[in-house]
């Protein structure tokens, strides 16, 4: 997310982050970017814990993987309602229930949520 003040996210939570951007990352976020082959974002999505991000593709891509999604944006659209509705993925336009909602899922010792539990 764009200007992730430090001492948020990642600091708070201390696990594995990955930073895919289209944006250049500020110096200190530099050893969070994404160096992987593109090919490799979906194995990277279905084994990730959690997809945090503001990419309603993305958010997508990562529910019908498996892994909850949250999403920050306030974009409305049918397509988006439904499968929100659905359970696919959360759009948050307050970070703050956005980080709650983070760190209920990775303080959760079973590792990835349902869908039907997300």
């Amino acid at each position: 997310m764009a200007s992730q003040p430090k001492g948020h996210l990642l600091d708070v939570y201390k696990r594995q982050v990955i930073i895919s951007s289209e944006s250049d990352l500020a110096d200190d976020l530099k050893q969070y970017q994404y160096t992987f082959h593109p090919a490799q974002m979906h194995q990277l999505l279905y084994h990730a814990k959690v997809f945090i991000g503001e990419s309603i593709t993305m958010s997508a891509e990562a529910s019908f993987l498996g892994t909850p999604a949250l999403c920050k944006s306030s974009a409305i659209a049918g397509v988006m309602n439904e499968q929100t509705s659905m359970g696919l993925y959360r759009l948050f336009d307050d970070e703050k229930e956005l980080v709650d909602r983070a760190n209920e899922i990775f303080s959760d010792p079973s590792g990835k949520l349902k869908i039907t539990e997300f």
